[in-house]
């Protein structure tokens, strides 16, 4: 089962309840349910091409229409996880070095 597919079904199921859910509920569920597995191994989606990351784009433009709210854009998740993975790389290669992290925008930084 593809991702799309798989984060599809619980968009469907997600769907059945949202009478009952308001945006906020709807945001949380979106978040706990169908975002992580769009997101699951993002740094390898990187190359993939256009067509396949537009189907997880639409999963995610499906569940915010129906739940009246508006996520982060995934390719902004991606690239924010690629990040974070290069300087985790940076930090374990820095060895004894000395290490300082900063925030900016949300993403730690890493100066040495």
């Amino acid at each position: 089962m593809s991702l799309a597919k798989k984060a599809r079904t619980r968009v469907d199921a997600i769907r059945r309840m949202a009478r009952s859910l308001d945006s906020k509920n709807m945001l949380t569920m979106y978040s706990a349910f169908v975002r992580p597995i769009l997101e699951y191994g993002s740094t390898l989606f990187m190359g993939a091409t256009p067509t396949h990351l537009s189907k997880l784009d639409r999963v995610q433009a499906t569940m915010e229409r129906i739940g009246g709210f508006k996520a982060e854009p995934l390719a902004a998740r991606r690239e924010a996880a690629l990040i974070a993975l290069t300087l985790k790389q940076l930090t374990v290669t820095a060895g004894n070095l000395t290490v300082t992290a900063g925030n900016f925008c949300g993403i730690t930084l890493l100066y040495w």
